[in-house]
């Protein structure tokens, strides 16, 4: 107990952050919600239980540390919380500092600051700001027991994207998850160059793009999209260029605070290689197997998206079919890439349809695509574009009740198809200079009102029942 005790009184960095002042000014749109979140419990009346425990889950170094930080910032400099009543952990460092748990440091708390025997006693409201909580295999019913044994207890609990897999049974009713997607461009605009915009580009991108009245979101998007680019063209900044920029090494915050490009593709390396060695799930893998992420990491990074052959890859990594499919499942978990299933008129076709994997951002792909071959620089740019667009369209498909497929058809194929709860589908082609061929063909043979070419040009153009949209907007 000692031992825990004096870890949780001498390894709080944020207060250190914020005695040297380096407070970060602007943030995320998440940190709203959890002020929220933290408002409404610092208000509410002591028997009221419902929104006290929040998990936010992600990918590794798109923020989620910062986002507690904030929060923690919020609670003791504007809610004026009583420093002792707000407790942050992270739990990665817990258990290798002080071979201890989550339960147990919560409980040392209680007895040494609060001079409670147990979490039951708590007279007054405390903070749980717990880090990295799936470093402890209990976590869950750590949370659970926090929250069913004192009301006066709020607790945000923050880790991989593993987490929001994990999370059921007892724990999922109570748990209000908070999913956090890698920065957008405008986050990414927002957070190193000061720059905000409206953040409802990626509102009516998405209306535009499942609704069906489009006159209006076509009208309000291209607004925007002037607004926006003017207001960064003001700055005396080359919106070419920041496009460029997020395109390369976006997505995470940290790559904001460098210019050296060598650094920023090293931090993104380091991400992907701390999935591999922290954030995998262990118990699916001998420690052996796990070298072989690697190999598989680097194959499906040279690869042109398409239809995954497991047999050719197991053959080409070295290791079983059965295992490299297991493989692609745990880093899908991870939040490092995502499938994508062809669109097939039989749904019992679906367990047998090969799938379509990218990395969940362009910028990864690119910088494992520089440690291995960048001969073809001009594919990996028309990759890194239907990664991108692929992303921001799952990203859509989580907040509306439509579903993201493949074009399987074997000649003229898109890149995507959306298709909405009434089983319309609206066909998607992205890349550079693209001409109307593959979108008018897929508009034809599914039927759809419109189509959807993704590319790089400045303004939204309607030509008959082709949205011509600028690849950018698919970024906000």
């Amino acid at each position: 107990m000692e031992k825990i005790w004096e870890y949780i009184v001498k390894n709080n960095p944020f207060d250190k952050i914020l005695q040297t002042k380096k407070r970060p000014s602007n943030h995320r749109n998440m940190l709203i919600k959890l002020k929220i979140y933290v408002n409404k419990f610092a208000k509410s009346k002591i028997d009221d239980k419902e929104e006290r425990l929040i998990v936010m889950y992600g990918l590794r170094g798109i923020g989620k540390t910062t986002l507690l930080l904030q929060t923690y910032d919020y609670l003791i400099n504007e809610l004026k919380v009583p420093r002792k009543n707000v407790l942050f952990l992270s739990v990665d460092d817990l258990v290798n500092s002080t071979a201890s748990n989550l339960r147990e440091a919560i409980t040392t708390y209680v007895r040494a600051i609060h001079n409670k025997s147990s979490i039951v006693g708590l007279d007054e409201k405390v903070y749980l700001l717990i880090d990295e909580a799936h470093f402890d295999k209990n976590w869950q019913i750590t949370a659970k027991t926090v929250y069913d044994q004192s009301n006066k207890v709020f607790v945000l609990i923050t880790g991989s994207s593993v987490m929001g897999l994990q999370i059921g049974g007892d724990t999922g009713r109570r748990a209000i998850e908070e999913p956090l997607s890698p920065l957008t461009f405008s986050e990414y605009e927002l957070l190193k160059n000061n720059i905000s915009q409206e953040y409802k580009i990626s509102e009516t991108l998405s209306s535009l793009v499942t609704r069906k009245e489009k006159t209006s979101a076509l009208l309000e998007l291209s607004n925007l999209n002037f607004a926006f680019k003017k207001k960064i063209e003001g700055t005396k900044k080359d919106f070419d260029r920041e496009i460029h920029a997020y395109m390369h090494e976006g997505g995470f915050t940290v790559t904001l605070n460098t210019t050296d490009n060598f650094q920023i593709l090293k931090n993104i390396q380091d991400v992907v290689d701390q999935i591999i060695k922290k954030d995998m799930i262990t118990e699916l893998f001998r420690e052996s197997t796990k070298t072989y992420f690697k190999l598989l990491i680097d194959q499906l990074a040279l690869k042109i998206p398409g239809e995954t052959s497991y047999d050719k890859l197991s053959k080409d990594i070295g290791i079983s079919k059965r295992t490299t499919i297991k493989m692609f499942e745990a880093l899908e978990k991870t939040g490092l890439i995502f499938s994508i299933r062809p669109f097939v008129k039989s749904a019992g076709k679906y367990g047998r349809a090969p799938l379509k994997y990218y990395y969940i951002l362009p910028s990864i792909l690119y910088a494992l695509r520089s440690n291995l071959d960048l001969s073809d620089k001009a594919n990996i740019k028309g990759i890194m574009l239907e990664t991108a667009v692929g992303s921001s369209l799952l990203e859509i498909t989580k907040k509306t009740s439509t579903v993201l497929f493949y074009d399987k058809n074997p000649n003229k194929n898109v890149d995507f198809l959306l298709m909405d709860y009434l089983g319309k589908i609206t066909p998607i082609e992205c890349g550079f200079n693209k001409d109307y061929n593959q979108i008018n063909d897929a508009i034809k043979r599914y039927k759809a009102d419109v189509g959807f070419l993704v590319t790089n040009i400045d303004s939204i153009n309607l030509k008959g029942k082709i949205i011509e949209i600028p690849f950018h907007l698919f970024l906000s």
